[in-house]
């Protein structure tokens, strides 16, 4: 399936991916898909694309000392502000 016809299911994958990384303590894999999960949503108006991000960032509680995951949660947020502003639009 093509990220531009279907970035919002595309985007989801990737972070429901990063989640199932995380839950068998693969952290670069996990980071991978996150990486790729925000650049994908940073793009999406969605609650839903909201909340999964945001789920992703949360599952990384246990590594959020790591500076890459500083990084993504740092940008995971930033894309849910965006998100969150085009929504109050």
């Amino acid at each position: 399936m093509p990220e531009s016809a279907y970035t919002r299911s595309v985007g989801l994958r990737m972070t429901v991916l990063a989640t199932a990384h995380l839950q068998n303590r693969d952290l670069d894999q996990a980071l991978a898909h996150g990486q790729r999960a925000v650049t994908i949503l940073s793009h999406v108006r969605s609650t839903h694309a909201t909340d999964y991000l945001a789920g992703v960032v949360r599952a990384m509680a246990p590594w959020r000392r790591d500076p890459r995951v500083i990084d993504l949660s740092h940008l995971a947020h930033q894309a849910i502000a965006l998100s969150t502003t085009r929504s109050a639009r």
